[in-house]
């Protein structure tokens, strides 16, 4: 509740009011239809505010790239969450507001404490970074308008919500952008 209120200018904004519609829309339509479930079957997830793609999640969560000289990929993001299953899939979103501070929306309890967010621009990868240094790319290619607003971010803010997408409780981590 908390949350509400310190962010009520951006969640009435425009961009605010269209985002949140589409997540309750997406909620309402069904996990089937635009979620990312385990077997990465159902189909791709894609919000727009206009011409501009705001997220587009692909149809399969294990869609990590090893051309990151970085990374080395073991497993899945959904290693990383808990309660993730077929019928309770993993929902993440990445939001921008006007200010430019970065939200990150998810929906399963996380599993591991993370050390940081990453986003690699040229395999147009987000990246979660655990404190034990693993690292599990999210499958998330990001639109060029959110790219954009992320660039000069150094903190992102992660908001896991409930099924009614009431805030259960946030953490702000650091994030990393690679050109």
């Amino acid at each position: 509740m908390e949350w509400l209120i310190a962010n009520k200018e951006w969640i009435f904004s425009g961009a605010g009011i269209t985002i949140v519609s589409a997540v309750v829309f997406l909620l309402k339509k069904g996990a089937k239809d635009h979620a990312q479930n385990i077997g990465g079957s159902t189909s791709s997830l894609n919000i727009q505010t206009g011409d501009n793609s705001v997220i587009s999640v692909p149809s399969n969560l294990y869609a990590a790239s090893n051309n990151n000289p970085y990374a080395k990929y073991n497993g899945t993001l959904i290693d990383f969450f808990d309660e993730v299953t077929e019928d309770k899939p993993l929902d993440i979103e990445i939001a921008v507001n006007e200010k430019g501070k970065v939200f990150l929306f998810y929906n399963r309890p996380l599993a591991v404490h993370l050390k940081r967010i990453e986003y690699f621009l040229q395999e147009k990868s987000l990246v979660f970074l655990s404190e034990r240094n693993h690292r599990r790319d999210a499958g998330l290619p990001i639109g060029d308008c959110v790219t954009r607003a992320i660039r000069n971010s150094e903190k992102i803010l992660l908001v896991r919500v409930n099924e009614s997408l009431q805030p259960q409780n946030q953490i702000e981590l650091p994030f990393k952008f690679y050109e």
